[in-house]
């Protein structure tokens, strides 16, 4: 083999690698397509909108890609402060429904002096869909509103589409792009890492305490309250053999729903996080 024929050679193993890692788990079928718009313009960063479909199926996936620059921010959907998530709106879509949208792991950020959860740099909000006819043809439709932040935060607005024949092309960079987003997802609960106990302090204080890794020395929680309830950003307590303690400031306002109440959590270790649901049985 020359010296110019291996490049080529190269390039052409990654891209084989890519479609095996990215396409085949999405939808179980090697005729995947994958599609993309342009990018547009956010204020203090852009967004663009990709998807990957199965021409022979009903199963897609979408995924809303922000690149933020330097020192700019943007919220999770339950930004625990000041700040208001991002809204997406699928109703311009034709011959396909969408799941409610799944947010990456965010971190603890700060603007303005107040602190909330939120994503810098890159971030893929991921959404599962389904044609409503299996192989019929259809079109995605995506409106978006989305805070981005310096140091006083800007709500910023888009609108996407991606038509039929557009998502009849072959785009590896959004198959990519769209591996990456799942990836991201936090995983569900598991034996070494879960929420154990969600229980009241106090009036204004909820207790959680988790199972994690052994070695584990630090870890964040992410929690979002249902309707009616304010929570602040959670604080870690304290870190013992495979037990993590947090306290959740968490407040019950007038129009909160009298009984239990349902909160979901995300707990996130380095690379490792999980999602659950636990209910506060006493509020």
């Amino acid at each position: 083999m020359s010296g110019r024929e291996y490049p080529m050679f190269l390039t052409m193993r990654i891209l084989i690698a890519i479609f095996c890692l990215c396409v085949l788990p999405a939808t179980g079928a090697s005729t995947a397509l994958a599609a993309s718009t342009e990018w547009v313009d956010l204020g203090g960063g852009k967004a663009r909108l990709l998807a990957l479909a199965d021409p022979a199926g009903d199963q897609l996936e979408a995924v809303l890609e922000v690149e933020l620059e330097p020192g700019w921010k943007t919220y999770w959907r339950e930004p625990s402060g000041p700040g208001i998530p991002p809204m997406f709106d699928f109703a311009r879509s034709r011959g396909i429904a969408f799941d409610e949208p799944r947010f990456p792991v965010p971190g603890y950020l700060e603007a303005g002096g107040a602190k909330f959860a939120g994503y810098k740099n890159t971030v893929r909000f991921l959404f599962k869909g389904r044609r409503m006819i299996a192989g019929a043809d259809a079109e995605i439709g995506l409106d978006v509103m989305i805070g981005v932040c310096e140091e006083i935060c800007i709500p910023a607005t888009a609108s996407f589409t991606l038509t039929g024949a557009e998502l009849r092309q072959s785009d590896l960079w959004a198959m990519q792009a769209i591996a990456s987003a799942r990836e991201k997802l936090p995983a569900a609960p598991n034996e070494e890492m879960r929420i154990v106990d969600l229980s009241r302090i106090d009036d204004l204080t909820l207790r959680v305490e988790a199972k994690v890794p052994p070695d584990a020395d630090a870890a964040d929680l992410f929690v979002e309250a249902p309707a009616g309830w304010y929570v602040a950003p959670a604080k870690l307590l304290s870190m013992s053999v495979g037990v993590a303690t947090f306290e959740l400031p968490a407040e019950k306002g007038s129009s909160a729903a009298n009984g239990k109440a349902r909160f979901r959590l995300t707990l996130s270790i380095g690379e490792q996080s999980v999602e659950q649901q636990m209910t506060l049985s006493s509020n």
